[in-house]
């Protein structure tokens, strides 16, 4: 289980120690895809590559997001060599969180997006809930959850696998 999860942007990233006891899920976009950094060093390393855009965003032109959408129909309406998070997104964030928070070299999860404040807040308060208690640290610093990008908070919760368990029992 993780001591430490922590939230934060791209530039950030590159500075924490020790990355060997340390897992990262780096989600950037598109057009951020260049500013990734080398994450070589972690002990292990979910990447995603998804606009930040959410439910109801003014960006969309009143378009609705299926959340299932099949790839190449998860384009983004403004912009077609973006694509929008849906449930195939939390779905491996799930797997990949569920995994490395049974390896025992890990202590610490880093989620970043670019900003550090919509898309790797929404990861980090879903799992900060999820594990209440049993995570020692939030990490957060002076940042908060508040701007957390809420498509993605809303999928990682529609799509937990502990939940829909307890749901269908």
């Amino acid at each position: 289980m993780f001591k430490e999860i922590v939230f934060t942007g791209v530039d950030s990233v590159r500075h924490f120690r020790p990355k060997r006891k340390a897992a990262v899920i780096s989600i950037l976009d598109y057009s951020e895809r260049g500013y990734r950094p080398d994450l070589t060093e972690f002990a292990a390393v979910l990447l995603l590559e998804f606009e930040d855009v959410s439910d109801g965003a003014p960006i969309l032109f009143g378009k609705e997001l299926r959340d299932d959408a099949p790839i190449g129909q998860d384009r983004c309406p403004h912009n077609f060599e973006e694509r929008f998070c849906t449930t195939r997104d939390a779905k491996l964030i799930h797997e990949f969180v569920e995994r490395v928070s049974k390896d025992p070299r890990v202590n610490t999860l880093y989620i970043h997006c670019f900003a550090g404040q919509s898309r790797s807040a929404a990861v980090a308060q879903y799992f900060l809930e999820k594990y209440a208690g049993q995570v020692q640290d939030a990490g957060f610093g002076n940042r908060t959850t508040g701007a957390m990008n809420r498509r993605l908070y809303r999928l990682l919760g529609s799509t937990d696998p502990l939940r829909a368990g307890k749901e269908e029992g």
